[in-house]
């Protein structure tokens, strides 16, 4: 090639590829213009509460919301969440096997400092239990899936992250066939769910936990996996609950923001070909 011709290409290149190199570097340190609207969180974890007809009883089911309560107003949940990059999770509440089969119980809300569990404490314990229903699992996954927005391919939630969970509180087996329950359980992975845990509570879960584990439970996070604990409605609840919990979240927050990462590779990566090009 001429060499003047090489210059002329040089010269010419030079500031397009600056100029699409910026945003691309900004995006990457500063987030996507596009994205701004949605709150950046180090995971997202959405609550599935049993309230079928073999479910909670009314006294069952406000201890159960206490117990929660207690445990994200702990000190260690608190640490775990502000040990993450952006130091705040978003959490949603909903009932399954009630009358409708899935109905929310707590939108999609932030917590970041001991203020905001509060707040989410508070209306975990105000929260009346909805009418009995069937406990269907494939069903209240098939609508808890879309409820984290974009991360599994449906309208956004207001909020976006790398880490997507799914915890189910349950005192009973699932209605329906195994197979459909292990079939709901691969969708959401599949569909961008990286944990899905469980609590079985009462004086079944011994009984059912192996169920959980078996047909239920998958996907890691870090160095966790999907895993069901059992323990009754006392103050080991809350004691579970905070081990669970801060263990899940504690290892969402060590895990990076991967499209961030890619970004900010391929914004250095384009400058570096801008280096090399002009050296010569």
């Amino acid at each position: 090639m001429n060499p003047a011709n090489g210059l002329n290409w040089r010269s010419r290149c030079a500031r397009p590829c600056r100029l699409f190199a910026a945003p691309l570097l900004a995006a990457a340190l500063f987030g996507l213009p596009s994205r701004s609207q949605a709150e950046s969180v180090d995971s997202e974890l959405l609550l599935l509460v049993d309230v079928s007809k073999d479910g909670l009883k009314k006294n069952d089911f406000d201890t159960l919301m206490s117990g929660y309560a207690s445990a994200f107003t702990s000190s260690s949940v608190i640490d775990a969440i502000a040990s993450g990059a952006a130091g705040r999770i978003a959490i949603s509440l909903m009932f399954f096997g009630g009358s409708p089969s899935q109905s929310l119980g707590i939108p999609w809300m932030s917590i970041s400092n001991e203020a905001e569990a509060q707040m989410f404490a508070g209306q975990l314990t105000s929260l009346a239990r909805p009418s009995n229903g069937n406990y269907t699992f494939a069903d209240a996954m098939g609508a808890g899936i879309p409820s984290f927005g974009t991360e599994t391919g449906a309208a956004g939630n207001g909020f976006e992250s790398p880490v997507q969970m799914v915890q189910v509180g349950a005192v009973s087996r699932p209605n329906g066939s195994t197979k459909a329950d292990e079939a709901a359980s691969q969708q959401a992975l599949a569909s961008g769910i990286d944990l899905i845990s469980a609590v079985v509570l009462g004086k079944k879960a011994d009984a059912i936990e192996s169920y959980y584990r078996d047909s239920i439970v998958g996907g890691t996070v870090g160095l966790i996996s999907g895993s069901v604990v059992s323990t009754d409605l006392s103050s080991r609840f809350t004691l579970t609950m905070e081990e669970q919990l801060s263990g899940h979240l504690g290892a969402a927050a060590a895990v990076p923001e991967s499209s961030a990462v890619l970004l900010f590779a391929s914004s250095l990566g384009v400058l570096l070909m801008l280096r090399r090009r002009t050296s010569h």
